[in-house]
């Protein structure tokens, strides 16, 4: 395996623990939120669902690299796929009123942007096409 793979499958899997650093910076906000007042019942739920995306993203960073690792092209496709659903979410957050997203939010968001992006990056490389490539043949 080229080391553009390994270098990329690390990438996601610090992902994913980016993504997991973030739903415990959640979890310590929702605990933190007084939920006897009405206004703030709306932040709590809104929290429950945060952590809900969170525990998704970590499950979808830790998808790509078991298919990068056996060889699969398509592993390519579908990191490109979920890191332009990142940038989406990302630009989401950066939209979202201050009550609802915080400044950590916006700089774990651009930490895994980045993050995604150099995994990406990694993917396309001509020896990681090489490599899928080689492995493809292997199976027809």
């Amino acid at each position: 395996m080229p080391r553009s793979i390994d270098a990329a499958i690390k990438l996601m899997y610090v992902g994913a623990l980016i993504a997991g650093v973030r739903l415990i910076l959640d979890l310590i906000r929702l605990i933190s939120i007084d939920l006897f007042t009405a206004p703030v019942f709306q932040a709590a739920v809104g929290a429950y669902v945060t952590m809900v995306f969170d525990a998704i993203a970590i499950a979808l960073w830790c998808w790509p690299p078991r298919y990068a690792a056996r060889g699969q092209s398509y592993s390519r496709t579908l990191a490109s796929l979920l890191l332009s659903a990142g940038v989406v979410f990302f630009g989401l957050t950066l939209i979202s009123p201050p009550e609802y997203a915080d400044i950590y939010d916006v700089m774990i968001g651009a930490v895994e942007l980045v993050t995604g992006a150099a995994a990406v990056w990694q993917l396309h490389l001509p020896d990681s096409t090489r490599y899928f490539t080689r492995m493809e043949a292997k199976k027809s």
